[in-house]
């Protein structure tokens, strides 16, 4: 508020060298005269809006005796120049009063000559005055008041205020594990959505994977039986891909176990250095946009305390999230790589008879049939012997392409397997065909040659069928055999494991570490918080005055929430700086909030906001229960100039009061209260009424009554004598 308050009843008072805005001059009645200089000094400064002097006790016996109340120099007579009144309080404890009543001795707890002087601190109060003033005889009156008293509430404000900080400073029984996420992803947003690699980890990882597609492609194509024929033949280099493909898995999974192992390192103890660590493959991690960074941990923290953590609490959060938010390491990952063990490359044997020898009474009965159903004649015999052929050489194809380390078994090393088998199977079919031909004559004859060719082009397609089916068969087989999917899983595990690595620790290092130094700067300004609570609250805010509702605990529990959202700046300030320096600027700036408060109430009450952006909610509360759970505050909104009041005089001084001219009078309360007014449909006269003066700065609901003192009752003059 810009109203100074001067107190002239001191021995040799000196006006302030600087002063501007509106003045409260409170002085004794017999000694104004004596200060004239003064207040003609004060009357003549530019940057003096107003002056109101508040004169105590009366001119002394002698004057009585003459009818006069008050002496005063002719400076405090305001004029069009000068804006001034005098307000006389004849006795500071006063009397209940009304001009149509008798006159009582007030009771405990009524207005007095100290809430005058706070009511006359406000400044929409201090203007209505002055104004209320100019228009009675004089601009000399005599004060009564009326103010709205809550019984029920007998808590002060430092109690409030104790109750407040033990309720901020009082540990909770878990700590949320919350924070500490949203900590770790701060500036994350950036971040690059994959792992950045380059040679030779993303080399070793490619050749891999583009191992494991060919011996894939390899093993598929080899089921293919059309593929037998060929200079490219899959069997021929299924051997080398796997065992090349093993190689790559192994290469690649040595190379990512050093990469771990170096990584764990940096991360941990910083070395290797990281020109190393680029060597090895992975990218430098990019700087950490700490304005962002620390913008987004005061946005946590402030959402923390808005939702009621203590600073205990919250100070455990922040360490929580320090420790987590670090560089966790990758010895995890790295233990899991090295345990990956990579299956060996050797090729497991292939069936041995591809063409099953399940088929060799079929290959005797096919050219047993071939021989007989060519006749007597001199076609059955190489009919016969050709159907022999084609099954011979079919059954040692597959025995010659039979895929092994080395290459295929070849036909050289299959051919007398094959001639054992199928050839002497096919050759007894034939012989006992033409066996029988020659010995039975009564068999029939095959009409004509063309069903003998008809029924051999039939038994060859039948042999190749049962080889391609074979061949299929058995390689579906040997393929199950091959730990192609044991390599994949491999693979796949190296590369998740790579990703994660990078991805997770690696490439956001840097911005992890300077989250986790902001969460632990915090996390001691924080701590220096509660410390300065514990020590300086007590002796700070209590002043065992103005009396407390059951909502003030809550009121002065945000004030101080916001002085520590303010306090913590110096935190932000620093940038995760050690903790030493950030908290000495966290202790100044606190303990000078808390002193600053401390004024605040002692001057505006704590319906007042410190901070004019705090949340309201909490004061509408309040004021809403000073409104409706006492009867007081409503009489005395709606009480009339001629209502009782505390007048402050004594029962001898009301004769020098004046009924001839109506009284000044004035209504005051908060604004706060007509935000809550307008809110109740039954108070809407209240709200509208326009005689109302509605403060900013004050929580004093009430009235103020100013009645002129008669004319012969104040003495303008000098020294006492007539002007």
């Amino acid at each position: 508020m810009n109203v100074t308050l001067l107190d002239l009843r001191r021995r040799d008072p000196e006006p302030p060298a600087r002063v501007e805005g509106r003045i409260v001059v409170l002085d004794d009645a017999r000694t104004v005269l004596q200060h004239l200089d003064i207040y003609q000094d004060l009357i003549g400064r530019r940057t003096v809006l107003g002056l109101i002097c508040v004169a105590v006790g009366d001119a002394g016996p002698k004057a009585s005796v003459d009818g006069v109340a008050l002496t005063l120099p002719p400076g405090l007579r305001p004029d069009g120049e000068r804006r001034t009144a005098v307000l006389w309080a004849g006795d500071p404890a006063g009397l209940c009063w009304s001009p149509q009543g008798a006159p009582r001795f007030p009771g405990a707890g009524a207005p007095d000559l100290g809430n005058l002087l706070a009511l006359l601190q406000v400044t929409e109060v201090f203007d209505a005055v002055l104004s209320a003033a100019a228009d009675l005889p004089g601009a000399v009156s005599s004060p009564g008041l009326r103010l709205a008293q809550d019984p029920v509430d007998i808590a002060t404000v430092g109690d409030a205020a104790a109750e407040a900080a033990r309720r901020l400073c009082r540990p909770g029984d878990e700590v949320s594990r919350e924070l500490a996420g949203a900590v770790r992803g701060l500036g994350s947003e950036h971040d690059p959505a994959g792992p950045i690699l380059t040679a030779p980890i993303a080399t070793r990882a490619r050749d891999a994977q583009r191992h494991l597609t060919r011996a894939a492609e390899t093993v598929r194509a080899l089921g293919q039986s059309w593929r037998l024929l060929g200079p490219e033949r899959p069997t021929a280099t299924a051997g080398t891909v796997l065992r090349t493909t093993t190689q790559a898995a192994g290469a690649y999974r040595d190379a990512l176990d050093r990469l771990l192992n170096d990584m764990d390192g940096h991360l941990e103890e910083g070395r290797p250095p990281m020109t190393d660590m680029i060597a090895l493959g992975v990218a430098e991690p990019r700087p950490p946009d700490d304005a962002r960074i620390m913008d987004g941990l005061r946005r946590l923290v402030d959402e923390r305390l808005s939702h009621g953590v203590t600073l205990p609490d919250l100070a455990g959060e922040l360490q929580a999230a320090a420790a987590f938010s670090a560089p966790q390491g990758v010895s995890a990952l790295h233990d899991r790589v090295r345990r990956t063990s990579v299956p060996a490359g050797d090729l497991p044997r292939f069936p041995r008879w591809p063409l099953s020898l399940w088929t060799l009474p079929l290959i005797t009965l096919t050219c047993l049939a071939i021989v007989l159903l060519a006749g007597s004649g001199p076609d059955g015999l190489p009919l016969g012997l050709l159907l022999a052929l084609v099954w011979t050489n079919a059954g040692w194809l597959l025995l010659a392409r039979r895929p092994a380390s080395g290459g295929e078994r070849g036909f050289r090393r299959s051919a007398p397997a094959a001639l054992a088998t199928y050839g002497l199977s096919a050759l007894l079919g034939v012989a006992v065909g033409y066996v029988l031909r020659q010995a039975r004559t009564d068999l029939p004859e095959v009409p004509s040659a063309a069903v003998s060719f008809g029924a051999l082009g039939a038994f060859v397609v039948l042999a190749l069928v049962v080889a391609a089916t074979g061949w299929r068969t058995a390689a579906r087989k040997w393929s199950g055999q091959l730990p192609l999917a044991e390599l994949d899983t491999v693979v796949t595990a190296l590369d998740q494991s790579n990703a994660k690595a990078c991805v997770t620790e690696w490439q956001p290092m840097r911005r992890h570490r300077a989250a986790s130094a902001a969460a632990g700067a915090a996390a001691g300004g924080v701590e220096v918080l509660r410390q300065v609570l514990d020590e300086e609250l007590p002796g700070t805010l209590v002043n065992g005055r103005t009396p407390a509702r059951p909502e003030l605990s809550q009121v002065i529990r945000g004030d101080l929430v916001d002085l520590c959202r303010t306090a913590l700046g110096a935190t932000w300030a620093a940038g995760g700086a050690p903790h030493g320096s950030a908290g000495a600027d966290v202790r100044r700036r606190f303990s000078r909030l808390l002193t600053d408060y401390r004024e605040h109430l002692d001057r505006n009450g704590p319906a007042s906001p410190f901070n004019p952006d705090a949340d309201p909610g909490p004061r509408d509360a309040m004021m809403m229960r000073a409104w409706t759970a006492s009867a007081t505050a409503r009489d005395a909104l709606l009480c009339r100039a001629g209502d009782p009041m505390a007048q402050l005089c004594d029962e001898k001084q009301l004769e020098f009061l004046s009924n001839a001219v109506p009284a000044g009078f004035l209504r005051f309360a908060p604004q706060r209260l007509l935000h809550v007014l307008r809110l109740q449909p039954t108070d809407q006269r209240v709200a509208d009424d326009p005689h109302i003066v509605w403060t900013r700065g004050s929580e004093f609901i009430g009235a103020l009554r100013l009645l002129p003192l008669r004319p012969e009752s104040v003495r303008w003059g000098w020294d006492g004598g007539p002007l």
